[in-house]
């Protein structure tokens, strides 16, 4: 399992499958850091994490990240792995929350499986848009329940 995200936001537990802990927690890395006068910032760690980050991705099954951090998935991955990624399940939590807008990145992992959980009667979907600009354009304040009609949103 990897968590791709910002350290800061995620728990102790998550944190410690973060892609960039498991890359200098590696033996590898460790060794090649600690010979090094730079560390983990010198020229051969930075290089060893490098091939390191692209064997741990390859070789998960569960990626676990926010739909914010899916661009810097894709990037780590483009960067550090020579196949395409393939994605069999995206699970969306809180998704009466998540405008549909957010999910077009998701969309282009091209799952075979896209879950959708959590509760349209709970917090509506919330936007950096502010609200007079979305005016007339009530699509843009769609969840992705809205979408497939788990709700009548049509105003």
């Amino acid at each position: 399992m990897l968590v791709v995200g910002a350290p800061g936001r995620i728990g102790a537990t998550a944190r410690r499958h973060l892609l960039d802990a498991k890359t200098e927690a590696h033996p590898r890395v460790r060794a090649i850091a600690a010979a090094s006068l730079g560390g983990f910032q010198s020229p051969a760690a930075i290089t060893a994490a490098k091939s390191v980050k692209g064997a741990l991705m390859d070789d998960c099954q569960l990626i676990l990240c926010t739909i914010a951090s899916t661009s810097r998935l894709l990037r780590e991955w483009e960067e550090h792995v020579k196949t395409p990624l393939r994605v069999h399940t995206v699970v969306v939590d809180e998704c009466g929350c998540t405008p549909e807008s957010s999910t077009a990145l998701l969309l282009n992992l091209r799952p075979k499986n896209l879950v959708l959980l959590g509760d349209h009667k709970q917090l509506p979907p919330c936007s950096l848009i502010p609200p007079h600009a979305l005016k007339g354009a009530f699509w843009l304040n769609w969840s992705p329940y809205d979408r497939v009609g788990v709700v009548n949103a049509v105003p």
